[in-house]
């Protein structure tokens, strides 16, 4: 197999990762249950291996003491880290880990499937991401087993624990070989203040370290080393010491020196790798990936009349997190939601046609046809399901009802603690209507303030005109207004240019809806003069904006009507409303 080395790691090629992610897509046995919250404690401990790190070697570092290049990155980057520390936690609630699919059947049992699947990722790529490698690797993991829209969204998180995870090791490691490296220099100072014919303080300062059982790590013989070498004469017994320890170990000291640079340059490389990864989480567009990777995606985009392309991602964000609602409130998979709605969006293409929304996809996820898409969902249902749904279907006399109770209990409240009983009939009935309205206005409160706890606002289906507006939904906005005087018609010009230049659009159009002041009389003195004024101001915006010869500016003017019943002249159907 063709592997690219890098120190002593192995970087896969894109095939290589996407066989893998197959692999483990086919290896894989999750559960579905919820389970315990693992990784904000694993993030906790992170956290803290981290902070200790970087305050050994910062330490090191003030000290005067040898840094090695991935310290430095260490401490010239640590803000990074604490950034992305910050974030993981913010965006993951104690629940949500909960909620997603699990491994069980290997070292990481209880761990969210996708946070296994980006770790694997991590240590495949030697924690050098790129958008490329996570595209090659989700998909081919997909091509064995299918991630739920909540796992494909949980991705730049798990990214970022992941990330964290292995910036994690590689920082432990930078730390114990800065407190070896410390330790090997109080030694070296030792041995340095000896006087040099002082053979017997040599031999008690020598059984000194042999009885301190120190750390014999590279880093610390390394050390060691270096700093015997650097005196003057290099002192013999230290050295045969060192050297007799490397021959036990089959090592010498060029091999010594040897695997302290290859350590430190995969360390260096490891770190540069984690803090280049972090930064470009931020520059991929995640919205994009979980659409191009979700298969209730693929089944949604196939919407009868063809909406469901041409919305916004909001919207389409809500028809999807709609499918994953219901796929866990009736237990069922997600793609067998997504292919029911669509089922029922192409039944009632054929039976009422295009322009009934009952052909599109949404009516049946977040519109009034949700319940025929749960009722098909809750076959087999229990008792408890049936009871909510009792209640769900009516939602007006829940709140009506609520209303009621409230105003009779405040009112008989009133009457029963506040209202002597030796009052006479004649005094109550005003007394009771009184009361019942201030109770009504309170209930009325406490009723719509319990609504907006209880029910969440439903977003607006909205399509997509973020690069423009297509021209089957050309558009005019009219602006209704009354033409009275020649400083009001320059400021509505002005104001209706202003709306243009906010909104430039070869496919919307901009109107004045002008009518006359009331009057006496059908014409009126100077009424000539204002339409003259509008209609040159129109024209004149038109040859200052017109595209290919077309002015997105109208004028409609409506002339005075008699009306008989308000015995006036006026706009005609102006008392409808202008549109």
């Amino acid at each position: 197999m063709e592997k690219l080395i890098i120190g002593h790691r192995l970087q896969m090629t894109a095939q290589q990762l996407r066989d893998h992610a197959r692999w483990l897509g086919e290896h894989h046995h999750i559960e579905i249950s919820d389970g315990p919250d693992v990784l904000l404690r694993r993030l906790e401990q992170n956290e803290s291996v981290l902070l200790n790190s970087y305050r050994v070697t910062e330490e090191a570092a003030r000290t005067g003491l040898r840094v090695v290049p991935a310290a430095m990155w260490l401490l010239d980057n640590f803000y990074i880290l604490e950034e992305q520390i910050w974030l993981a936690r913010k965006h993951l609630p104690k629940s949500y880990s909960k909620q997603l699919p699990r491994v069980k059947d290997n070292a990481k049992k209880g761990y969210p499937r996708v946070y296994e699947l980006i770790l694997e990722l991590i240590t495949c790529v030697d924690g050098l991401i790129d958008e490329s490698s996570i595209n090659n690797f989700v998909d081919g993991y997909q091509e064995m087993a299918k991630l739920k829209i909540g796992e494909l969204w949980a991705v730049p998180l798990m990214m970022r624990f992941a990330l964290i995870q292995s910036a994690r090791h590689t920082a432990a490691r930078i730390a114990t070989g800065t407190i070896d490296r410390h330790n090997a220099n109080r030694w070296a100072d030792r041995l340095a203040a000896l006087p040099q014919l002082d053979s017997n303080a040599l031999l008690q300062l020598m059984a000194d370290l042999t009885n301190s059982r120190p750390r014999m790590s590279i880093p610390f013989l390394a050390e060691l080393t270096r700093r015997l070498q650097n005196l003057y004469p290099v002192p013999a017994i230290p050295m045969s010491w060192v050297e007799d320890h490397l021959a036990a170990n089959h090592s010498s000291l060029d091999s010594l020196f040897q695997s302290e640079s290859q350590q430190e340059a995969i360390d260096q490389v490891s770190m540069s790798h984690v803090i280049t990864s972090l930064r470009l989480l931020e520059s991929i567009d995640w919205r994009q990936f979980v659409e191009n990777r979700s298969v209730i995606e693929l089944t949604l985009a196939q919407d009868p009349v063809g909406v469901y392309k041409s919305m916004d991602f909001a919207t389409r964000d809500c028809y999807r997190h709609a499918v994953e609602h219901m796929a866990k409130q009736y237990t069922e998979d997600e793609t067998t939601v997504a292919h029911l709605a669509l089922n029922l969006a192409k039944t009632g293409l054929g039976k009422f046609g295009e322009a009934d929304r009952r052909s599109h996809i949404g009516f049946y996820l977040t519109g009034r046809g949700r319940g025929r898409l749960e009722a098909a969902l809750s076959v087999g249902q229990t008792a408890r399901f049936s009871i909510s749904q009792f209640f769900y279907q009516r939602k007006g006399l829940l709140y009506f009802g609520a209303l009621n109770l409230l105003t009779m209990g405040l009112v008989l409240q009133m009457f029963t603690h506040y209202i002597p009983s030796s009052y006479e009939w004649p005094y109550f009935a005003p007394l009771i209507v009184a009361t019942t309205l201030v109770a009504t206005q309170i209930a009325l409160t406490l009723t719509n303030w319990m609504a907006t706890i209880l029910v969440k606002p439903k977003r607006l289906p909205r399509l997509d005109f973020s690069v423009g507006i297509p021209e089957e939904h050309a558009t005019m906005v009219a602006v209704p207004t009354m033409l009275t005087n020649p400083k009001g018609i320059q400021s509505l010009l002005q104001s209706i240019e202003v709306n243009f230049l906010g909104n430039k659009d070869r496919n919307v159009a901009f109107a004045l809806l002008t009518d006359f002041l009331d009057a006496k009389l059908e014409h009126c003195h100077g009424d000539s003069e204002l339409i003259e004024q509008a209609s040159n101001g129109i024209e004149a915006l038109n040859a200052k904006y017109a595209i290919d010869g077309i002015g997105p500016f109208y004028l409609f003017h409506r002339s005075r009507k008699w009306n008989a019943d308000e015995k006036i002249w006026m706009g005609y159907e102006r008392k409808r409303g202008k549109l």
